[in-house]
């Protein structure tokens, strides 16, 4: 997964940043960003997902020179995504959506992008028909609301089917992703990996990171020699 032919995705390690405040958030990116090229943001409600997190509000000025995805684990995404205009990825859970004309016309307002998530307990086929208009699909490999999580290996089926499907669209997983389970992930045909306490509970977060893309490198490259 390369890229250098057009048809291959490029291998990411994506840090998750599940704060509930501003000192905490802003800790943790200046921790990263010098090793990635983006970070992945984790917004919680407390009423689609039984936890809270900082609000985008609290984080108006986010710190320069790298990108940003917003995990909308919430109700009403659309209402959030207003309140965050910027180049950013805006990850909507197909579990909330119910107007999606109305979430894609916020997001282009906004001047962000657009990924799709799946549930563990939701069947792949109902993101199909939004697949044509987004940059990426996340699949969660734990059900949304924590960290430290157990890793659902049967999710793997899902990356299968849908990197066999939709050859050149990103796919993100997230949720368990450590050392062994970037290269499995990476082997069923993810190639953007989200993992936050493998980076953040690591005495050095480059190496981590480091040693992370080169795991899920390792498990894609076995996923190409599959075809």
């Amino acid at each position: 997964m390369g890229g250098a032919n057009g048809n291959l995705l490029e291998v990411e390690v994506i840090p998750a940043i599940l704060v509930k405040t501003k000192e905490e958030f802003i800790k943790n990116v200046k921790l990263v960003k010098d090793y990635v090229k983006e970070v992945h943001i984790d917004v919680m409600d407390n009423a689609f997902v039984p936890n809270y997190t900082i609000k985008p509000e609290e984080v108006e000025e986010l710190p320069d020179g790298i990108l940003y995805e917003f995990h909308w684990m919430v109700e009403e995404p659309e209402k959030w995504i207003k309140k965050t205009p910027g180049n950013h990825l805006h990850q909507i859970h197909i579990e909330t959506v119910k107007n999606w004309e109305k979430i894609k016309s916020v997001v282009k307002e906004a001047g962000g992008r657009l990924c799709v998530v799946l549930n563990p307990d939701t069947p792949v086929k109902k993101i199909e028909e939004y697949v044509n208009d987004v940059q990426r699909i996340l699949v969660m490999f734990v059900v949304p609301g924590y960290s430290h999580q157990r890793y659902i290996e049967s999710m793997e089926e899902k990356v299968k089917y849908l990197r066999e499907k939709y050859p050149k669209i990103e796919i993100e997983v997230d949720g368990g992703i450590n050392f062994e389970t970037a290269k499995k992930a990476g082997e069923a045909g993810a190639d953007k990996f989200v993992s936050c306490s493998t980076i953040f509970s690591s005495e050095n977060p480059e190496q981590a990171i480091e040693k992370l893309k080169r795991n899920a490198y390792q498990g894609a490259e076995k996923w190409l020699r599959k075809k």
